[in-house]
């Protein structure tokens, strides 16, 4: 399927023509066109307020991408989904016994096998009073293409109370 560049001044992107292939959904909707924006997002809820599902439309009114999002019973994301004109990436994530983000695992497939797989594992976590991170260690490893990368960051943030 060729490639092609949207001429669109506020959100330049390389996508698929997706006119001519299988779309996103069976019975896939189109939404009115809207030039004033990139983007329309349409959302649906659980019972307990989380978004479930994210609907990403262009501005000519094509589904462009779906986000699908599962939770524990504590509320916290497990899974997410991204399905887009190129690839559908799955991410699961898991947490340790206080809430905090451990790990991270990603694994991208552009309907044609799998090619990168990524694991984020996030440890060192200093937090304030609140219970909030203030620093925490990233580690991100992944393979693409029989290649292993791998590095290490530290992330810092300041959190103000009122």
């Amino acid at each position: 399927v060729p490639i092609k560049e949207e001429k669109n001044p506020t959100a330049k992107m390389m996508m698929r023509d997706i006119g001519k292939e299988k779309p996103l959904e069976e019975n896939e909707k189109i939404v009115p066109p809207d030039d004033r924006f990139s983007f329309k997002y349409v959302y649906e809820y659980d019972a307990n307020g989380k978004i479930t599902k994210e609907k990403s439309y262009l501005n000519n009114g094509k589904l462009w991408k779906i986000k699908t999002k599962k939770y524990d019973g504590k509320g916290q994301k497990i899974e997410e989904t991204v399905e887009d004109t190129v690839a559908i990436t799955k991410y699961t994530h898991k947490y340790d016994d206080k809430g905090n983000l451990i790990e991270t695992v990603e694994e991208r497939d552009v309907r044609n096998g799998v090619d990168r797989i990524g694991k984020t594992v996030y440890s060192d976590y200093k937090v304030d009073v609140q219970g909030n991170w203030l620093e925490r260690q990233r580690t991100e490893t992944s393979e693409m293409r029989g290649e292993v990368y791998s590095m290490t960051m530290i992330s810092y943030r300041k959190i103000s109370y009122f």
